[in-house]
């Protein structure tokens, strides 16, 4: 059924991090859901690729998430405290560094939205991902969802994080869902034979991903939708049409400092927002960044352990080409014992 189209008249403040979304100020009207997306692990050729989507749901349109838990939460870098850290995945964990910071926020916030931490990975993946994602997990030679969690921070730690955070909320704060989309190895290479191009993957999964945030409740609360620009992609009207089927894109603006659209349909109106760096203006993307990177460290851990037993000085890999060819070259023999095929071990792009 065509989406009905309503009056379009608003003001775009250009840069605003949200501080004045689009026309709803000057309409007297609130965007209380805010939703994030972003990936880890686009540029491996080996595990998995982990595009995630969150919510939360504020009734402050003027305001950063950040400054709504000043005495809970931070971003990274500056004076160092308890405070949770959300941020830019890279820079809450790198080279080796921070695991025990990302399991924390990412535990603490999805026991937010949930009510529960997750004792071992099976929980995580049945609160984060679909069916679907689950039975492509299973079919990989490596995988186990018998994992224990946390595995690097002390639940004490990620249970009164969780505590300062729902203690700090604003009233009528709602945390919504946290979602993942897990594209292993072998479902990699199947979308790749279908799309042709590693871009169109993701966009496969982000169209998922968007396409779901039109359940989130009340249906006549209207959303505000922040992701990375697509490499240097200025246009989305095709693709948005695609996540949202039978809607009205209205463009907003497509300039080389953002893409923003109005999609317009049912009883609420979603604006997305496409812009580089964006999960360091948005709450939202930077939560999904982590709970991408965390997923697939996870995974990349189960994924190297399962080499190391059959070779103990084998050094992990993070799947990255230059390693990536290192580590294949090293475990050849193994891979050719146990009749593992190369399509299901290496990602052709």
């Amino acid at each position: 059924m065509l989406c009905a189209v309503r009056n379009l008249a608003h003001v775009f403040t250009g840069n605003s991090k949200t501080k004045k979304i689009l026309r709803y100020q000057q309409a007297g009207k609130q965007m209380p859901w805010r939703v994030g997306l972003d990936e880890a692990g686009y540029g491996p050729n080996l595990g998995p690729l982990v595009v995630c989507s969150t919510a939360i749901r504020v009734t402050d349109p003027t305001a950063t998430i950040w400054k709504l838990f000043p005495e809970s939460m931070r971003q990274a870098g500056g004076k160092k405290d308890q405070r949770l850290i959300v941020d830019d995945s890279k820079k809450v964990y790198s080279g080796g560094q921070g695991l025990e910071q990302l399991e924390t926020g990412v535990l603490a916030l999805l026991a937010c939205s949930t009510g529960a931490i997750p004792g071992d990975l099976a929980s995580l993946l049945q609160a984060t991902t679909s069916a679907d994602c689950r039975a492509d997990l299973q079919q990989e030679f490596w995988f186990t969802e018998d994992v224990a969690l946390p595995k690097w921070a002390p639940l004490t730690a990620i249970d009164q994080a969780r505590g300062a955070v729902l203690a700090e909320a604003p009233t009528d704060t709602v945390f919504g869902p946290m979602q993942a989309m897990i594209v292993p190895t072998g479902r990699f290479n199947q979308l790749l034979k279908e799309w042709q191009v590693k871009s169109g993957i993701v966009q496969h999964a982000l169209i998922q991903l968007l396409a779901a945030t039109n359940d989130l409740q009340p249906k006549n609360e209207d959303i505000f939708i922040a992701i990375d620009r697509l490499g240097g992609r200025l246009y989305y009207t095709a693709f948005l049409s695609e996540a949202f089927p039978g809607c009205w894109v209205q463009t907003v603006k497509e300039t080389a400092g953002e893409s923003v659209y109005e999609i317009i349909g049912h009883d609420r109106t979603i604006t997305v927002r496409f812009a580089p760096r964006s999960d360091a203006d948005h709450w939202n993307v930077a939560l999904s960044s982590m709970l991408a990177k965390y997923l697939r460290e996870l995974l990349m851990v189960q994924f190297n352990e399962f080499w190391q037993r059959e070779l103990p000085n084998l050094q992990p890999t993070a799947g990255y080409p230059v390693d990536a060819l290192r580590f294949m070259k090293e475990i050849s023999s193994i891979q050719e014992k146990k009749g593992i095929t190369r399509e299901a071990l290496w990602r052709e792009k």
